[in-house]
């Protein structure tokens, strides 16, 4: 997701000076400027309360994610 999500900050920025368009804009926009919605990339974006509690209810799940947290964390404290 790292990686989808700096093609989609590159992807924005291009957008906004080619077509003056803002994607996933705050505030108000510049004069000239056009809302053009809001987009996520797969991996990255609301997580509904069901889907954590139903995650969180899956113990062999939240086990593997937690291994996978913790070689992450010592990965990037490398």
């Amino acid at each position: 997701s790292r990686v989808e999500g700096a093609k989609q900050a590159v992807d924005q920025i291009i957008r906004a000076i080619r077509y003056r368009e803002i994607v996933n804009g705050k505030g108000d926009l510049p004069p000239g400027y056009s809302a053009a919605g809001t987009y996520t990339v797969t991996g990255v974006g609301k997580v509904s309360s069901q889907r954590l509690l139903s995650a969180a209810a899956d113990a062999k799940q939240v086990a593997e994610l937690r291994e996978i947290a913790e070689k992450l964390t010592a990965f990037w404290g490398a």
